[in-house]
């Protein structure tokens, strides 16, 4: 049954399970994974920023351990005593989602040695524990590595002055116990150099943290914008979807009740009855006869009169004009070549009776009429239309505009309902 109670309680109940579940299930669909999937993007695109942060952080402390040595006058590394930090040189990866084993303990609340996380990066967690988790790495191999440029504590480093004096001294007393005498570093120089290391990187730590806590803070509103305008979405789909619902159980209830009365009384249905949506509402639409009207009989092809007497009929036209045009198409020809014509035609049934016993003679004095200068030709399209004047008499008192209606009337008829010739 449907999920959405209030709105089937005028459905009645053997309709209602074939319409709801799919508005149902529409919802489920957009409600899925929409803001897991979305927030998953998000932290990799944070990450990645992180990432470029702390690449950026390691290659400042590899410049500023090289560099602070020689502003100091350590020219070369061979005078750079053990009590300069080393420090890493390359950054973890946070991009995995894995913690390195060094850091585990700095991540871990509940070990002594947890390193205390700036606020909004420990705020992301409640949004996206994959970011949260990479900007924890960040932040702790970022401490890591300054902790690793600190100087030494005053007891370790006295030890290993103790500890270089005494390999000064196991030299003997040859010349690389003086080369190794003069390469050692000053210890005030070292002093200095250790100093200036520690503060340049516990400024680039509090940097690196800063951006941090701005990535942080930028992922977080950018988690709580997603969360609002999925929110908004499905607010509007639901509220859409259960005007349609609402829309197609009336239409439905209308068509049921309908078919159900004329089941009832014993009658047929009128119409076609089929529901139909504009787009907004769906209504019961009973346009449509059941049975279509009979549309109406062909109109009758018109049939041509019997013409006169001796007179061509329209298909006796169209041969003759067919075969004088295939000896003169320029339209003159000979007057003998006319007459031959017109003989050939008549023997074989093609012209009235009457034309039968014309002989040739006769053909072309008839055809000297077309001919008045005696040239020998004739214009033979005359000839057809005296033929045609002669079969349709009424075309001699046709005016241009009557000619003109004719055309028209002929461009508008389909030429399946012209007079088939005979």
């Amino acid at each position: 049954m449907c999920a959405e109670k209030p709105i089937c309680d005028f459905l009645q109940p053997d309709l209602s399970y074939c319409i709801c579940p799919g508005y149902v299930l529409s919802l489920q669909v957009a409600k899925d994974s929409f803001i897991s999937d979305h927030t998953t993007l998000l932290a990799q695109y944070y990450t990645n920023l992180a990432q470029v942060e702390l690449d950026r952080l390691f290659a400042t402390l590899t410049f500023i351990k090289g560099g602070v040595p020689v502003k100091h006058g350590v020219l070369t590394p061979q005078q750079s005593d053990s009590s300069t930090p080393a420090g890493p040189v390359t950054a973890p990866d946070i991009t995995t989602g894995n913690v390195p084993a060094e850091l585990k303990d700095k991540l871990d609340e509940k070990s002594k040695s947890a390193l205390p996380m700036p606020a909004p990066i420990a705020a992301v967690g409640a949004k996206s524990a994959q970011l949260a988790t990479a900007l924890k790495v960040a932040y702790a191999a970022a401490a890591a590595a300054v902790a690793a440029l600190q100087p030494a504590a005053e007891g370790d480093a006295k030890k290993g002055g103790a500890g270089a004096k005494k390999d000064a001294g196991k030299g003997g007393k040859g010349g690389a116990a003086e080369d190794a005498a003069a390469d050692a570093v000053p210890a005030e120089v070292a002093a200095a150099i250790a100093a200036d290391v520690a503060a340049l990187a516990n400024d680039e730590l509090r940097i690196v943290e800063q951006r941090l806590s701005a990535l942080a803070v930028q992922a977080t509103s950018a988690i709580d914008a997603l969360t609002q305008v999925h929110t908004s979405t499905i607010d509007t789909l639901s509220g859409w979807i259960k005007a349609r619902y609402q829309a197609e159980c009336s239409a439905v209830l209308a068509l049921d009740k309908v078919i159900k009365a004329a089941a009832l009384a014993g009658e047929p249905l009128a119409s076609e009855l089929r529901l139909d949506d504009d787009g907004t509402v769906a209504i019961v639409d009973d346009t449509t006869p059941v049975v279509a009207p009979h549309p109406g009989f062909p109109p009758p092809r018109p049939v041509e009169r019997a013409p006169p007497a001796n007179v061509l009929t329209v298909a006796q036209l169209a041969a003759v004009a067919g075969r004088i045009a295939a000896v003169a198409p320029g339209g003159y020809a000979k007057v003998g070549d006319v007459a031959e014509v017109l003989l050939k035609a008549g023997g074989e049934g093609l012209l009235p009776d009457g034309w039968q016993g014309v002989g040739v003679s006769g053909l072309q004095g008839a055809l000297q009429l077309l001919d008045p200068t005696h040239t020998g030709y004739v214009e033979w399209r005359q000839l057809l239309a005296s033929l045609v004047a002669a079969a349709f008499p009424v075309i001699m008192q046709a005016t241009c505009a009557d000619m003109a209606d004719q055309n028209e009337v002929r461009a508008v008829v389909p030429h399946t309902q012209h007079p088939t010739p005979h």
